[in-house]
């Protein structure tokens, strides 16, 4: 059965936010992670606070990463290695359960393009 990221993000609008197939390598991490180029979506233990760094957004002009939440207590700091998230530093997702965040480089920053 195929990986659905409408079910762990129920607010994504379904028009632009594609199912994720087994074929997007999914990279679990319960620590500080940086982000590489092979990743697609980053699903994220959150049983400790910790950082999530994209990668420089100079190399990766038009890659779209997803940095998914899954129901641990405790908030994902998600930053840009250079440059910013939407005019700040970071982003967080909340220490509410199954928060998710969609990124995309501009070739300079990133905008998060969709989330929860």
């Amino acid at each position: 059965m195929p990986f659905d990221m409408r079910v762990v993000c129920p607010g994504m609008p379904t028009n632009d936010f594609p199912i994720i197939s087994p074929g997007y390598p999914i990279t679990k991490i319960s620590a500080a992670y940086t982000v590489k180029n092979t990743d697609t979506v980053i699903l994220c233990t959150a049983s400790s606070v910790y950082t999530v760094t994209l990668p420089q957004g100079a190399a990766y002009a038009d890659k779209v990463f997803d940095v998914v939440k899954d129901a641990g207590a405790n908030a994902i700091t998600v930053a840009g290695a250079s440059g910013q998230i939407n005019g700040a530093a970071n982003d967080t997702l909340a220490a509410s359960a199954y928060h998710c965040g969609r990124y995309i480089s501009d070739g300079t920053n990133y905008t998060k393009i969709g989330g929860y």
